[in-house]
């Protein structure tokens, strides 16, 4: 397990210097409870900068005070291509004494080359601190796919940060709930960069540095800036098309095999593994690149649940791999419930985040470190989700405008006075559409498909909860992160492209915390071979046709997946970790869910309206409808957050 940095910078007063001490020792005591609050390295009120690492597996703690005429670096992670930056700064490896440090490494690699090359230069994962005494200001960075998150908070002009949002959790009450970032968790179930719970903290999206300028004046001018492309843009036009098919194979090969082997180091090893593309191909060149036999590891489900280790069985007995099937009933999961808030410091509504804690914490008795397969979906894009999309959109566009019109009429008022009715209407129009999913609100959906007039807000209405958050959170004001900037459909294909761009930019950060926050909680490390540098780099130039063809997603990634294992195994239907949470929600968490939702409690706490949630809830008790269950899971974990926050 990576150790939490955390620390805190303060215009130069003398009142801020007193309690700045008091303030990082309160956020480490969060973040570690047990941990002993040593002396600090320097004296405080010697400067106005803390640093402190908390390395809680050890229950160890250093907290030293920044000189402020002095660089410093405080790191947390591990970087993958040390030999290679030694090469580039002019180190003979043999001069050195022994192996560098990671943060004499980074301090070396910002005064060499500045902030934004040395964080490029970098392949690993990380979240840092940077004071940079030549400049008088403060440098806060986390890698390209925020395997670890960094967070800021501005209270007064005392700036905080720390890569675990626990450290907030002594000042929530001078802090303010972001009703806006609210409405968000509801519509999507997670936060997206920057925003957090807090009107006053926001969290660094991935590949961006922050800057705080400390000119000794009352207040800190602050910064964001990105230091890398995107996952998806190009790096230049003439990449196009320049490898054959076999090439592109042979190189996302060659690529994915170096990811793993640069992350296995000396722990035990083994591999998260469904019946799907991404972690079974991770899996079976694990096993090649330690060579030998490699640990991995499946959940089961009993019941309504899709099962997938069945299929995850075969392939693990083709690979030859130690495979251990974790089999989970709807209790085992509602036990899990009650470790969220310990497990994910901040909201997420995730229903795979319930056996994904389970697989963690099994895993972690056998091995060190495990491998994912999280990312494959993202680095190639999401196609195989957005095209059904635009051809959906495309069977609405061909309605004239007046039926379109006379259609979202008939069923707003049905969804008003007769919902069953309603619903049976719009699971028919649906069935015509081709977008029919017994987990989704068709009512909501043909509404969406009907109204949209680009594919942007056709995509919003397919991923969203809700269609207008601020029904349960009134007044709110959902910011825009890129849904509505126009993808139309007379471009389509540029549309698409930019689509699978930000679908990556905004799903994968919190599907990452999904499975490392996870881990984490289990002092198990994770490795995630697909965010490798080298890899982004490459699937970043990569054409369309090598990323989705025949109406299939992740072209490329397949050929080099048969390579390893028969087609004949990888190609089913595939459902990962999800699980349908109605039937535990009706059952054995009625009673937690019914305290959180009670009406008091929502009047009291003022972020939800009472009524429309108490009316969602009992609808979805009586058995109307399984696709509240996401966004009333949405709702739960925040209220079940607050209750974690609030009371500390």
């Amino acid at each position: 397990m990576d150790p939490t940095i955390c620390g805190a910078i303060a215009a130069r007063s003398r009142e801020e210097l007193g309690c700045l001490s008091q303030m990082v020792a309160e956020m480490c005591q969060a973040i570690c409870p047990s941990c002993h609050q040593p002396q600090p390295s320097a004296p405080y009120g010697t400067s106005n900068i803390i640093f402190a690492k908390v390395i809680g597996a050890q229950k160890a703690l250093a907290i030293r005070s920044v000189l402020y005429d002095q660089p410093s670096v405080l790191f947390t992670g591990a970087i993958y291509n040390k030999s290679a930056l030694l090469d580039a700064l002019g180190f003979a490896r043999d001069d050195l004494a022994a192996p560098p440090e990671d943060e004499w490494l980074v301090t070396h690699a910002i005064q060499r080359w500045g902030v934004p090359k040395a964080l490029k230069e970098i392949s690993g994962k990380f979240a840092l601190a940077f004071w940079d005494a030549q400049e008088r200001r403060l440098v806060l960075a986390s890698d390209r796919s925020t395997e670890l998150n960094l967070y800021y908070a501005k209270l007064g002009t005392i700036l905080l940060f720390s890569s675990d949002f626990r450290a907030f959790k002594p000042f929530h009450r001078r802090l303010e709930i972001d009703r806006d970032a609210l409405s968000m968790l509801v519509r999507y179930g997670y936060l997206p960069a920057p925003y957090t719970i807090y009107r006053e903290a926001r969290k660094l999206p991935a590949a961006h540095f922050a800057v705080f300028l400390s000119d000794h004046s009352e207040s800190m001018k602050v910064s964001e800036r990105r230091y890398a492309e995107s996952l998806y843009e190009r790096h230049s036009i003439q990449s196009l098309g320049q490898f054959s098919d076999l090439e592109a194979t042979d190189r996302l090969d060659t690529l994915l095999l170096n990811g793993i082997t640069s992350r296995v180091g000396n722990s035990s090893v083994g591999a998260f593994m469904s019946s799907g593309f991404d972690s079974t191909l991770v899996a079976a060149m694990l096993q090649k690149a330690t060579g030998r036999r490699i640990p991995t590891f499946t959940i089961g489900f009993q019941g309504v649940h899709f099962d997938e280790a069945p299929a995850a069985r075969l392939i693990a007995e083709h690979l030859g791999t130690w495979h251990h099937e974790i089999y989970l009933d709807d209790k085992m999961l509602a036990d899990a419930v009650l470790d969220i808030p310990k497990t994910y410091p901040e909201p997420l509504a995730d229903s795979s985040q319930l056996p994904t804690m389970i697989l963690a914490r099994s895993a972690k008795q056998l091995v060190d470190t495990v491998f994912s397969g999280d990312g494959g979906d993202c680095i190639l894009g999401e196609y195989s989700v957005l095209m059904p999309i635009y051809r959906a959109l495309l069977r609405a566009q061909s309605l004239s405008l007046p039926v379109r019109r006379a259609l979202c009429n008939i069923l707003s008022v049905l969804g008003r006075i007769h919902p069953q009715l309603g619903s049976s209407i719009a699971r028919h129009l649906a069935e015509r559409l081709k977008i029919a999913d017994p987990g989704r609100d068709m009512v909501l959906d043909v509404l969406g498909l009907l109204r949209s007039s680009d594919l942007g807000a056709a995509s919003l209405t397919m991923i969203s909860r809700v269609s207008d958050p601020a029904l349960f959170v009134p007044g709110s004001d959902e910011p825009d992160i890129g849904w509505h900037d126009g993808f139309a459909l007379g471009r389509a294909a540029a549309a698409i492209d930019q689509l699978v761009k930000l679908d990556a930019e905004v799903t994968l950060p919190p599907v990452i915390r999904k499975t490392v926050s996870a881990c984490e909680h289990t002092f198990l490390n994770v490795a995630m071979p697909f965010m490798d540098r080298e890899l982004l780099d490459f699937c970043s130039t990569l054409p369309r046709r090598l990323k989705y063809r025949r109406d299939r997603s992740k072209w490329l990634l397949r050929q080099v997946a048969y390579r390893y294992i028969p087609k004949a195994l990888l190609d089913l239907p595939k459902r990962g970790f999800s699980i349908w949470l109605s039937p535990i929600l009706r059952r054995e968490l009625r009673d937690w869910a019914e305290h959180l939702l009670n009406e008091k409690r929502l009047e009291s706490e003022g972020f939800f309206d009472p009524k429309r949630v108490r009316r969602e809830w009992q609808l979805h008790v009586d058995g109307g409808g399984d696709f509240r269950e996401e966004r009333l899971w949405s709702i739960l974990m925040f209220q079940q957050w607050l209750g974690t926050f609030a009371s500390y």
